[in-house]
Formats: C-alpha cells, structure tokens, sequence
C-alpha cells in the first residue's frame, strides 16, 4: 500500500481524536488518550512503523484492510504510551476510541488528504516535476 494513504488515513485519524477531546465538543475522549493517539501518528508520519503496514495495493473498493491496519497501530502504540501491553484493548480500546468515533470522518476524506499530501510531496521534491 503506498505510504501515502496510510500517511492521509493517520492525519485524520490525530484530528479526530483532537476534535473529541475538546470540550466544546463533549470533551468524549481525554486528552490523554488523545494526546497518545497524537502521538503514536507522529511516530508513524516521521516513518518509525512503516513496516507495520504490509499490506498490497490490491484490495476490495473499500480500503477496509488498510483502516483496519492503521487503526491496529495506532490503538497498540497509543497503549504503549499511555503504560498498557499491547493487545490489551486498555486503556485505549481500538474500537471505541480508533474506529467508532473516526470513521465517517475518515473514509469520506482520506482520499482528498491523500492527494494533498501527495501534491505537497511533489511540490517539496525539487526532484520531482512541479505541478
């Protein structure tokens, strides 16, 4: 799966979680775990978990298998910030805190994120052509 849509899919996923532990929005996640998820995508975006996504380009219409990779990423090294094991679900539950809340948001942008962050890409490479 190319870098990218994992990249746009993890940017997302940090606003999201930003977005609900504002209290002005109900305040429905902590800042701690908000913070966790935060960072555990800087991690991904600065390339540290790269080989944690193996998965091909070559999937079903939905990119399902790629949400769910990024969300077990995340939700596991969101767990190892916070002091958790991973795979413990505690204290950042995949599915409540990764999936439920996000994925509206996040499949309905990803795709648009993805093609910024490539053309910033693009435009940042003095190797590449300039669009």
């Amino acid at each position: 799966m190319p870098m990218e849509v994992v990249y746009a899919q993890c940017l997302l996923k940090k606003c999201c979680a930003a977005y609900w532990a504002e209290d002005a929005n109900g305040g429905k996640m902590s800042k701690q775990k908000a913070a966790a998820i935060g960072q555990a995508v800087e991690e991904v975006l600065a390339g540290k978990h790269d080989d944690q996504f193996p998965l091909v380009i070559y999937q079903t219409g939905s990119g399902t298998q790629t949400n769910m990779n990024v969300n077990e990423v995340l939700s596991n090294r969101a767990i190892m910030i916070l002091g958790g094991e991973v795979g413990s679900k505690t204290p950042v539950r995949k599915y409540i805190y990764i999936v439920c809340w996000m994925l509206m948001i996040v499949q309905c942008t990803n795709m648009h994120s993805m093609n910024l962050l490539i053309d910033l890409l693009l435009l940042n490479n003095t190797n590449r052509p300039q669009r």
